[in-house]
């Protein structure tokens, strides 16, 4: 399961994205954000986040967040819109890959 703390954000408002093991077995992903991405919908522009390249672990029951500023790895702003989070696992022995996402949008600072 993925989710953001609110459904719309002002632009420059930090967004906070969980990710929660609601499963029975321990779900293995790509480095330590979960390999969390967003994207706009309509631009289809993506953010990834700096990470440690180390596979980690969510065991059953447990979540972790992620605050993403909503600026790009260059560090310009996010533009107005929709947007999707997504995080997928890796397959190990026991699992396919799984995903999940949730959505949410930026507002202009004046509504």
């Amino acid at each position: 399961e993925v989710k953001v703390n609110k459904n719309r954000f002002v632009a420059g408002e930090t967004v906070i994205i969980t990710v929660k093991n609601n499963g029975v077995e321990t779900l293995t992903f790509p480095d330590s954000a979960l390999g969390l991405m967003i994207q706009n919908v309509v631009t289809k522009e993506r953010f990834g986040f700096f990470a440690a390249q180390v596979l980690t672990p969510l065991k059953p029951g447990e979540s972790k967040s992620i605050k993403w500023d909503q600026s790009g790895l260059d560090g310009t702003q996010a533009d107005m819109g929709a947007y999707t989070v997504s995080v997928s696992t890796i397959p190990d022995y026991n699992l396919s890959p799984l995903s999940a996402d949730s959505h949410f949008e930026i507002e202009n600072n004046s509504k």
